[in-house]
């Protein structure tokens, strides 16, 4: 559960355990230490990984453990190490899209990109399939004034609701931003104000499935609606593509 009350995603993942063998040297027992302290003292550690010609993934993961060992011939200190994955492997950089509404002021704008999640920063009318071999992560920023926001997302043939994310009590102010997320471990929903976040679980339409998850290979529309006086505001959508690795 998140928050205590919805879950991250709608579906599970194996935790890869990933087994290797770290290499000390020069100064080896000193970098070893060094290594230790670096990793207890960061927020969070992503392990990069380049499985395919010209694709990168990243996972975020924690370090189980570590043996140290004796010196080598030559001063090299191998040291077996065991980490575990938090998060399903990822493109290194999430595919970005931007759209804005348009018309006259003080009236209600839909948003719509039926665009292909295929390369970033492309619009119009393009296919919105996935790509991946799990349900993506989605981030949502919508940027203040706005009110009454409304993320539905829809399979594009079939016209089927594939979730709904709606805050018809919600106002978001000039200069603030709406957060969302789906991604696993961290769904989440929250307003921000400059350095201060504030969880807006509450005020979501819990008739809907606001942490829904998408099919790869499923082509979608998203419509994205808002009341706003400030219809060239720029909102951002990032689609995170996860992969078994």
């Amino acid at each position: 559960p998140n928050n205590g009350f919805f879950v991250a995603t709608q579906y599970d993942t194996a935790q890869p355990n990933i087994l290797g063998t770290l290499l000390f040297r020069g100064e080896a027992y000193q970098n070893y230490e060094s290594f230790l302290a670096w990793v207890n003292h960061a927020k969070r550690l992503n392990m990069i990984y380049s499985p395919y010609d010209g694709k990168t993934l990243s996972a975020e993961v924690v370090l189980e453990y570590i043996e140290k060992s004796d010196l080598r011939p030559g001063g090299v200190l191998e040291c077996p190490v065991s980490f575990l994955a938090n998060t399903p492997w990822s493109a290194q950089q999430p595919l970005v899209y931007k759209f804005t509404g348009g018309g006259d002021s003080n009236m209600r704008f839909t948003f719509r990109f039926p665009f292909r999640f295929g390369t970033a920063g492309q619009g119009g009318a393009l296919e919105a399939t996935i790509g991946g071999q799990y349900p993506p992560g989605l981030v949502l920023i919508a940027n203040g004034q706005i009110s009454r926001p409304n993320l539905t997302v829809t399979e594009k043939y079939t016209g089927v609701v594939a979730g709904v994310l709606d805050m018809p009590g919600t106002s978001i102010a000039e200069g603030d931003q709406l957060q969302y997320t789906n991604t696993p471990g961290e769904a989440s929903i929250y307003k921000v104000s400059g350095e201060t976040k504030t969880s807006l679980i509450d005020e979501l339409d819990i008739t809907n499935n606001a942490f829904f998850a998408l099919s790869p290979g499923v082509p979608y529309v998203f419509t994205f609606s808002a009341d706003t006086s400030s219809p060239q505001t720029t909102h951002t959508l990032y689609i995170y593509e996860y992969y078994k690795g």
